[in-house]
């Protein structure tokens, strides 16, 4: 039996005036929960993958942000689904970010994103966090890409080519990952 396939929009969101990152600690109950994430999910019928990953920014942590850059997609596969994961990097217009959707958010340094637990999937974009970081003028993607392109376009997970599910080490799991009770204070990592 295939399994289902998802196409998730990611907003990879700076800080407005620090090199930190806004991530966000899935809720309990939810697939892969007690993971940190970056805010995201999936398109609403005809909306393009750009516009998504700023709803999603909206609905999950409350900001309005600009998206800086496209980056390549990241097909990951899960035993019991496929993924790909579409990443946008943005600017917030505000610092102030709230767990609407979530147990409670972060705004981390690049070097401190090892020190939390994500999903094996996000191992691609933690290691790009690492790199230097890009200018910071606002140049929106192009094109607008929507989820059905991007399939076309990329090879398919069925190909074979999809993201290793072996765990970088030290990466996704730490030795001493925060402890997803305890309340992290904003703007602290």
């Amino acid at each position: 039996m295939a399994k289902e396939a998802f196409d998730i929009a990611l907003a990879i969101i700076r800080h407005p005036t620090e090199q930190r990152y806004l991530i966000a600690l899935r809720k309990q109950g939810a697939h892969l929960a007690d993971f940190w994430e970056f805010p995201g999910g999936k398109c609403l019928p005809g909306e393009s993958l750009t516009d998504c990953a700023m709803r999603e920014a909206r609905e999950e942590v409350g900001l309005t942000v600009t998206v800086l850059e496209a980056w390549p997609p990241v097909p990951f596969e899960y035993p019991e689904r496929l993924v790909t994961l579409h990443p946008f990097l943005c600017r917030a217009d505000t610092a102030d970010a709230q767990p609407l959707d979530s147990r409670q958010v972060a705004w981390v340094a690049p070097s401190d994103l090892a020190h939390y637990p994500f999903p094996p999937a996000n191992a691609p974009l933690l290691a790009r966090l690492q790199e230097p970081l890009p200018p910071r003028q606002a140049s929106p993607p192009s094109p607008k890409r929507t989820a059905k392109e991007t399939h076309r376009r990329s090879s398919s997970p069925a190909s074979g080519e999809v993201a290793s599910l072996s765990e970088p080490e030290g990466v996704l799991h730490p030795e001493r990952p925060p402890q997803a009770n305890s309340p992290a204070e904003p703007g602290r990592a």
